[in-house]
């Protein structure tokens, strides 16, 4: 025990010493902790994000969605008119609204373009706030909020969207708040959007269907069951695990990444502890003639190998930290209505913490079993 507390000491000591190569060993392994902390503190406080919007609103409403089988999204989803006929006559439905999902650009910005009668909307969605009017006639449209903001748009511009071939010439006549996802969309009468989009006009891409009891659904499942396994009704809620599919993904791309920067950063604490090693040969043989012990050799390298990683790991989580709060901010300023507060949770600290010792002691433990080997003889001759 006394033989582990003096190598501590005696590691401590050498660190505070070897000023340059501390404070470079130390600064790579924080860079590469606060990676890996600001990367999924930011990919946790998405996923969160996602399941609070969808969680407070769909999970209060009982919003469920009908949409085709097995489609990649809403724009690609078909229900024939006569087929969405059948569903407006089942008892016990509060809210029915048909709606046509298109993807455009406008003015250089990707948005989601929907095609909606506002009375049926309203019994699904309400409007919490609204600026200027409904729309009345063709050409006309209402911007979400958070459309408005990130196209930089007011009541009274004119807005040109494109979708494929598809042109749309719009005038914004109204700008609305529903605090829901819908706030990032632009809304447009869902007739004049089938007048122009051919597909439109027998068919609609999803169909949103608000009940009062999440027990009232039961009807529409079952005649999805029996007559239309061609399509399938889900909660709205339901739409955020594509999000968080997606974040999965990007999860395990970027932890492909970070067993890369890993591995650079054992050959970074080798290299580094190699050139201790090959530096103090003297003070080793200085040690050894004293009396000290291989194992004591050995067990002083690592230590100094393990303080390295620790206090990497200790200033990397508080770079993690302020750096994924950082880029948070600044898609805020740039990217209005992002609002995702980044999430550190304990256990990422934990890890980063547990991934930086072992890397530490992975990448000393050769070096100091070199540091034990050395010869007494030999390691004062060079002094």
């Amino acid at each position: 025990m006394a033989e582990a507390t003096s190598a501590w000491r005696l590691a401590l000591r050498d660190l505070s010493v070897q000023n340059t190569t501390t404070i470079l060993t130390i600064s790579a392994i924080a860079i590469s902790v606060m990676t890996f902390v600001s990367i999924f503190s930011i990919l946790d406080g998405l996923q969160i994000t996602i399941q609070t919007v969808m969680n407070k609103y769909y999970g209060e409403r009982n919003v469920y969605v009908l949409a085709s089988q097995g489609s990649n999204s809403f724009e690609d989803s078909k229900i024939p008119a006569r087929v969405a006929s059948e569903y407006r006559v089942l008892p016990r439905i509060y809210g029915f609204s048909e709606e046509d999902v298109i993807d455009a650009s406008v003015d250089g910005a990707d948005v989601e373009i929907r095609g909606v009668a506002v009375g049926d909307l309203q019994r699904v969605t309400s409007f919490k706030h609204l600026d200027g009017q409904l729309f009345q006639r063709d050409g006309e449209c209402l911007l979400g909020q958070v459309a408005a903001d990130t196209l930089g748009s007011h009541i009274g511009d004119k807005l040109e969207a494109k979708a494929g071939r598809v042109k749309l010439s719009l005038l914004v006549v109204g700008i609305f708040e529903t605090k829901t996802p819908t706030d990032a969309q632009v809304l447009v009468p869902r007739d004049y959007l089938a007048s122009l989009i051919p597909r439109f006009s027998d068919s609609y891409s999803i169909i949103r269907i608000r009940v009062q009891e999440p027990q009232d659904i039961e009807t529409v499942r079952a005649l999805t069951q029996s007559k239309h396994p061609e399509l399938e009704i889900r909660e709205a809620r339901q739409v955020s695990k594509f999000f968080q599919k997606s974040i999965v993904n990007i999860a395990r791309l970027l932890s492909t990444v970070i067993v890369f920067v890993i591995l650079l950063m054992v050959l970074g604490i080798y290299n580094s502890m190699n050139m201790v090693v090959s530096e103090r040969r003297w003070e080793i043989g200085i040690l050894r003639a004293m009396g000290a012990r291989r194992p004591f050799i050995q067990r002083l390298f690592l230590s100094e190998s393990a303080m390295l990683s620790l206090l990497g790991g200790l200033f990397g989580v508080g770079l993690g930290i302020a750096m994924s709060n950082a880029i948070t901010s600044f898609f805020s300023i740039f990217v209005p209505g992002s609002s995702v507060a980044p999430v550190t949770k304990f256990t990422t600290i934990g890890w980063a913490m547990i991934v930086s010792l072992v890397i530490g002691l992975i990448g000393g433990v050769l070096p100091a079993r070199n540091a034990a080997k050395i010869q007494i003889s030999e390691a004062l001759s060079e002094g």
